[in-house]
């Protein structure tokens, strides 16, 4: 649609054809008007160019659990009653800065850019076998939680998904650092308070 002096007016762009033309109606006119298919960029015509980066927001406070799994490690934190999280291991203590982290990276998780709708195949992307898996449990809601998968490395980051959704899409680096670091540590090298919400 275009806007002008008050006027709204509209043109309808087909797709591409395979003689690199476009057909163009001007608002409702029955003439239709041939123009080169660069009239319009093809990043225009793409769904995901127009859809939010904004790709997970979860409040902290209604974080239950949260599982990190990097190849045949997994590390846990498990919120108590009183509000604590504590490590799934007896030998480990939370790393209250890694879990902080985590948590507001979940908040407010941005797609630097979108990759694919609805993918063929997960393998370009190595998320067939995701190299990171962060599982958060959520209370006091219907959702039950959010699993994001990591793959492998592109340029400026890596390439991401949320399990159930169709869309990948790209994480920065310091993003991926933040939702791989290591929510546990052992017992003798914690230094700081667990997080409290």
């Amino acid at each position: 649609m275009l806007t002008s002096e008050d006027k709204t007016n509209t043109l309808h762009i087909s797709a591409a054809a395979t003689n690199d033309l476009r057909l163009v109606q001007y608002n409702d006119e029955s003439t239709l008007y041939a123009t080169d298919k660069r009239i319009v960029r093809d990043v225009f015509v793409e769904p995901l160019f127009y859809r939010s980066r904004l790709v997970l927001e979860v409040n902290p406070a209604q974080i239950q659990k949260i599982t990190v799994k990097t190849g045949k490690t997994e590390q846990s934190v498990l919120k108590a009653e009183d509000g604590t999280f504590t490590a799934d291991a007896p030998t480990h203590q939370v790393s209250a800065k890694a879990l902080t982290d985590i948590m507001w990276a979940l908040n407010d998780l941005h797609a630097d850019r979108y990759v694919d709708y609805n993918p063929v195949s997960l393998k370009p992307y190595g998320l067939d076998v995701p190299q990171t898996a962060l599982t958060v449990t959520l209370s006091d809601t219907n959702v039950v939680g959010r699993i994001v998968l990591l793959g492998s490395k592109t340029e400026n980051g890596r390439f991401a998904m949320i399990q159930g959704q169709n869309i990948v899409f790209v994480v920065s680096d310091q993003v991926a650092q933040t939702l791989t670091t290591e929510l546990t540590v052992p017992l003798e090298k914690q230094t700081e308070i667990p997080s409290q919400l």
